[in-house]
């Protein structure tokens, strides 16, 4: 049967994963304000993209795409950040029903909360992983469009430069 120190374990991995929850949605943001100000300047100038463009002697193709890498990022991060759908430790008016007929004893109830938090756990861990991966792959857009426009601003500014 059941003791309160398993209880506690499987209460921490709950736990574990609310956090988890926590620090991505922090993530997302943190992606969210360095896209935001990135395409927020795209769109801003967007008129005199094409005008850069020649100016600078670039292919538009060339700064379309470093835009678009940035869109794809954002796209990842809203997809990451979707209403998620997490599992609660324990319902509350579910665990009174217990009470109703024949109280539990302490081991009985200990054994529920562990399955509780185990299911809950388990599911929200699988949601954890897919936010993770979307961010994670945002992050590699995001850091791809970065590199992009050093890469164009490094060519712009070079004389002569090869495009």
């Amino acid at each position: 049967m059941a003791s309160k120190e398993h209880y506690e374990f499987f209460k921490f991995l709950y736990e574990e994963e609310v956090s988890r929850y926590s620090v991505l949605g922090a993530r997302a943001q943190l992606y969210i304000s360095v896209i935001g100000f990135f395409v927020g300047a795209v769109v801003f100038k967007a008129s005199d993209l094409g005008e850069a463009a020649k100016v600078l002697k670039l292919p538009l193709w060339l700064l379309l795409t470093a835009a678009s890498l940035f869109i794809v990022a954002l796209s990842l991060v809203v997809l990451a950040m979707w209403i998620r759908s997490y599992q609660t430790a324990n319902e509350p008016e579910k665990v009174l029903n217990e009470f109703i007929d024949t109280p539990p004893d302490n081991e009985e109830f200990f054994d529920n909360r562990i399955i509780d938090f185990a299911v809950a756990a388990t599911e929200n861990a699988k949601e954890n992983n897919r936010v993770a991966n979307c961010l994670l792959y945002a992050g590699y857009a995001l850091s791809a469009a970065i590199v992009g426009l050093l890469i164009i601003l490094m060519l712009a500014i070079l004389p002569g430069h090869i495009l």
